[in-house]
């Protein structure tokens, strides 16, 4: 393959530097799948991309939720997202 700006794009990560960080032409597709943001109560403060992110780390690499590196968000916030996108079949279990 050879690489040109066009290419490099398509595979570079985000700052975190992680393996396990996904692409922007992955996190594209997978917005789709995102739920949308609630109507009412308080905003979502929550990157879904960094807490997608951090899914995939823990998957990767097997660590325990809570030795989630400190770049993502609280790995409580991860683990709720987690549960709830594999309970609504974002995630498959």
């Amino acid at each position: 393959m050879v690489w040109t700006p066009d290419t490099r794009q398509d595979y570079a990560r985000r700052a975190t530097g992680y393996a396990s960080s996904i692409t922007d032409r992955e996190w594209e597709r997978l917005t789709y799948f995102m739920p949308a943001r609630k109507r009412r109560g308080r905003p979502r403060t929550t990157d879904l991309r960094a807490t997608m992110d951090a899914i995939f780390y823990l998957l990767q690499s097997g660590c325990q939720w809570d030795m989630i590196p400190k770049e993502f968000p609280p790995w409580q916030t991860v683990y709720r997202y987690f549960k709830a996108w594999t309970e609504d079949g974002v995630i498959p279990p």
